[in-house]
């Protein structure tokens, strides 16, 4: 697995948000996939981030094609913010 660069991972999520109809099932096995290869764990807390973010990236994919480190870091915002709203820390 190591031979998958970060930007590599990056358009393979893209790839999965355009042409995927079940794009958080999808996400899911890719992350038994990187798993099951060995993935770093930075590859693994970026997807899981796409799904726990997935409203800000699927925006991302549908407004650029694009899914940049500054997305992901959107979508870790976004769902702490989410997470924390559910608490009723806000």
């Amino acid at each position: 697995m190591t031979d998958m660069s970060k930007e590599q991972l990056l358009r393979f999520i893209e790839v999965i948000f355009e042409r995927n109809q079940s794009t958080s099932y999808a996400l899911h096995q890719f992350m038994d996939i990187l798993k099951d290869e060995g993935a770093p764990k930075e590859y693994l807390d970026i997807v899981k981030t796409c799904i726990d973010g997935f409203y800000v990236i699927s925006k991302a994919v549908e407004a650029r094609s694009q899914v940049t480190e500054n997305d992901i870091r959107e979508a870790e915002a976004w769902y702490r913010k989410i997470q924390e709203e559910r608490a009723g820390r806000c």
